[in-house]
């Protein structure tokens, strides 16, 4: 998800070369379009997961979506660093 948002966004809004140097297309548009994907795929996938019954959440946790929202966070900015890592392999 994050790689996906962080495409779509950087094609549209991309401006700002985050380090041209590593990886000359990524963006901090693309970065904060990837995030902010994520986030939102992390609320409504677990919420879905929840509601349906594949996976049961207790109650007192999603009283909390900010925890899922974490989630995504946590989730995308490991996918983002990950593939800085890999550019950074090939370089």
């Amino acid at each position: 998800m994050t790689d996906t948002g962080a495409y779509f966004a950087g094609r549209a809004f991309g401006r700002h070369k985050m380090i041209e140097w590593l990886s000359p297309k990524k963006t901090w548009e693309g970065l904060m379009g990837g995030m902010t994907t994520t986030i939102v795929a992390a609320v409504l996938i677990g919420h879905w997961l929840h509601v349906s019954g594949i996976v049961r959440i207790e109650e007192r946790y999603m009283a909390y979506p900010w925890a899922l929202a974490v989630l995504g966070l946590l989730l995308g900015l490991v996918s983002a660093g990950g593939d800085l890592c890999a550019s950074l392999a090939e370089a």
